[in-house]
């Protein structure tokens, strides 16, 4: 599966492109988002829908979108504020309401149904 993560470091910024090949090595990408340098990381598993993880190093907003403009964004069911967050996500600092900043943990588990593991409750979704 290709992911593919933005590099912000050098202007214009940059993407690294990955084979990614098992839901182990994309939560490690997912580890290299950090809010700053990584914002973005896209993942295409060929299936006509791409899951896209932005934000970091705390709160991610995680995002599955087909190439007819249908998308979904992951649910945090129990945000850790009523506020909304400041997030990096693609180089560009935007405010999120608390119900989109989800955990590392609720990523792990919207990456682990993307990539088509078994869960025993899988991931909240909200049509966008």
């Amino acid at each position: 599966m290709l992911a593919s993560m933005d590099d912000l470091t050098n202007p214009p910024s940059s993407s690294i492109d990955v084979d990614c090949k098992n839901v182990a090595q994309a939560i490690g990408l997912v580890g290299r988002l950090d809010g700053k340098r990584h914002t973005m990381l896209n993942f295409d598993n060929g299936t006509g829908w791409c899951l896209t993880v932005a934000g970091g190093a705390d709160f991610y907003v995680v995002v599955k979108s087909d190439s007819n403009q249908n998308s979904v964004t992951l649910v945090n069911e129990a945000p850790a504020t009523t506020a909304r967050m400041d997030l990096c996500c693609g180089g560009q600092l935007a405010d999120f309401e608390p119900e989109v900043c989800c955990p590392k943990s609720l990523v792990v588990a919207a990456l682990s149904e993307y990539f088509g593991d078994c869960l025993p409750v899988a991931p909240k979704w909200r049509p966008e």
